[in-house]
């Protein structure tokens, strides 16, 4: 530097004028030593002495008159120390202690603190003004651990401790602790976070956002894990996407979607998975192909597959299940009626027509009833739920009110137990009663399959309707040759009569001539004829008719209630009676039969519908 050429100078005026040395042949001279260094033209040596320049103070150094460039003295007052001149008084600051690189021209000398702090630390540039570009060819390193790295790799940038500390594939990015840190070949990934990424070493475009996602992945590629300890033990299962602290944490498989905090958190070794929303799919470790939407949707078993549960809550009870909604929920519905796939005639086979209709129907025991949400959950949920902290799962006040509302509606519908029962008896496999498979679930109806029967029954009654209406004509032209006859009998009485008053007493007896052959009323010449019931069916009451020999001994009509076969009443009439009249009175809706028995012995049985 210039000072330094100065102050040689000066030494070398002040050797030469006041201490009168003279030069050796070599051309250096030494003071306090014999062998001065060939290189210098002055070697001062000592251990207990230094040298002293002129001392003065600002205003004598300022009196110099001319001072030539370079002259060197050292300053008593104000800001003490060496100063030098260069086109005016410079001080001579240690390099260390010069905070604004005074020293430099203009713009180096701007926003550079290079001093250390009380913490030792040093900082480079200012609040108000930065450093514009940095060129490296290297690594910057943080406490001995590399902390930013761009070389080496292409198109990969890393900051953080170790982060793609061995990273030889490209298109990498990683940031934070550890992230990608033992990376090899593997390209296109991006970690973000504490250890996302750590393990990996030759897995392809994986995305890690959150502290230990993905921590364990080696060789699985395209996965996307966003959230603290997201599939942090996945190894090789690739295209998983898991959005949500703990989201598919243990799971080593591929194609899964867990979206949500602790989302398939249990789920170890499972596929085509979709799991949205808090702790959907959390309690078990699922099978495969499974649909869980909503808070808390879930199984509750181990293993079941190809269920689909939507809503908070929805507990699927076995595999290849849907269920929506929970206990609380009172409504599903929509704008269109539900379609049952497939019911095309192209795709079925076995078609038989053996659905039983009036026997089932009548089976069936219509009741009122309210539901039993604690029983409910004590079947479907066997075991007590814990939240992944360990606590015992505590229902909102929301939930709470909603249950309670819940078990006070009353409802409309059968016990599918009996439906089950009942369809046994006719030995009809009957679609409507879906049994548990297990007893984690609970019975259910599918109260639209109940339509098939009842149209059967409807069937069944029109069929009957019809052979009614035949009947009643067949009645009715019975009951105009009655009328006939009736009106014929009345003739042959009018003839009787006649004969009587022209008759003559012949040994106590009298003898009568009836002209008409007809008039003969034996069993054996007029036919007995039991009548379909007038009208048919009938609300109140009903008029059944009949013709029956005059000579008989006696005769009755039995009512059975069909359903029951329960004997309902026995009518007793007259043998010149051609009609009997029944009141429904107490009798309720239903089939009944009626038969005609005459001097003991069954003559016809017929059937009359009663509708109230």
């Amino acid at each position: 530097m210039k000072y330094l050429s100065t102050i040689i100078i000066v030494l070398t005026i002040a050797i030469s004028v006041n201490a009168q040395n003279t030069f050796p042949s070599s051309g250096s001279v030494g003071i306090g030593t014999t062998a001065p260094n060939s290189h210098s033209l002055l070697e001062i040596k000592s251990t207990t002495k230094g040298v002293l320049f002129p001392r003065m103070t600002k205003a004598q150094r300022d009196a110099i008159s001319s001072p030539p460039q370079g002259l060197l003295i050292y300053q008593t007052d104000n800001t003490k120390g060496l100063y030098y001149y260069e086109a005016g008084w410079n001080a001579v600051t240690p390099k260390s202690a010069n905070k604004s690189l005074s020293n430099l021209t203009a713009p180096t000398a701007v926003n550079v603190e290079l001093l250390p702090g009380a913490d030792s630390a040093i900082n480079l540039g200012s609040l108000s003004f930065g450093w514009k570009n940095f060129y490296l060819d290297g690594s910057i390193y943080s406490d001995g651990a590399k902390f930013i790295s761009a070389t080496g790799d292409i198109y990969s940038t890393f900051v953080g401790n170790e982060a793609g500390n061995v990273n030889t594939g490209i298109l990498n990015s990683a940031f934070g602790y550890h992230a990608l840190r033992s990376n090899t070949n593997g390209d296109d990934n991006s970690a973000y976070g504490y250890s996302s990424l750590s393990f990996n070493t030759t897995g392809l475009s994986n995305c890690a956002f959150g502290k230990v996602s993905l921590l364990d992945n080696i060789t699985g590629s395209y996965n996307t894990a966003i959230g603290s300890s997201v599939m942090l033990y996945n190894t090789s299962g690739s295209e998983n996407t898991a959005v949500g602290a703990d989201a598919l944490i243990v799971n080593n498989e591929s194609y899964n979607v867990a979206v949500g905090n602790y989302s398939l958190a249990n789920t170890i070794a499972s596929q085509y998975n979709t799991a949205i929303g808090w702790e959907a799919g959390y309690v078990w470790d699922q099978g495969y192909n499974n649909v869980f939407v909503g808070a808390n949707a879930d199984v509750n078993g181990t293993g079941y597959y190809n269920v689909i549960a939507i809503g908070k809550g929805a507990i699927c009870a076995q595999s290849s299940q849907c269920v929506i909604g929970n206990t609380s929920t009172i409504s599903i519905g929509g704008y269109v009626g539900w379609t049952t796939f497939p019911s095309d005639a192209r795709v079925k086979k076995n078609l038989k027509e053996n659905v039983p209709g009036l026997d089932f129907i009548n089976k069936l025991k219509p009741l009122t009833y309210n539901l039993d949400l604690d029983a409910i959950d004590k079947i479907m949920q066997p075991h007590e739920i814990k939240t992944p902290d360990g606590k015992t799962y505590q229902p909102s006040q929301q939930e709470l009110q909603a249950r309670k509302e819940k078990e006070q509606i009353v409802y409309t519908g059968f016990v599918a137990q009996d439906v089950e029962k009942a369809a046994k008896e006719l030995n009809y496999d009957f679609s409507g009663v879906d049994v548990p498979k297990n007893d984690k679930g609970i019975y259910g109806l599918r109260y639209a399959d109940f339509v098939v029967p009842l149209v059967k029954a409807v069937q069944e009654l029109s069929s009957h309707d019809e052979g009614l209406k035949t009947e009643d004509v067949r009645q009715n032209s019975e009951l105009e040759n009655l009328k006939k006859e009736n009106q014929e009998m009345k003739i042959e009485i009018a003839n009787l009569q006649s004969s009587i008053e022209r008759s003559s007493m012949a040994g106590g007896s009298v003898k009568s001539e009836i002209s008409n052959p007809k008039s003969d009323l034996s069993r054996s010449s007029r036919e007995i004829i039991l009548g379909q019931n007038l009208p048919n069916p009938f609300n109140n009451s009903t008029l059944i008719p009949f013709r029956i020999p005059k000579d008989c001994n006696d005769a009755s009509i039995m009512i059975t209630n069909t359903s029951t076969s329960e004997v309902v009443s026995v009518i007793p009439i007259s043998c010149n009676e051609n009609h009997v009249s029944i009141d429904a009175g107490t009798l309720s809706s239903g089939i009944y039969s009626y038969t005609l028995y005459v001097d003991g012995k069954m003559v016809d049985t017929k059937s009359m519908i009663l509708t109230k």
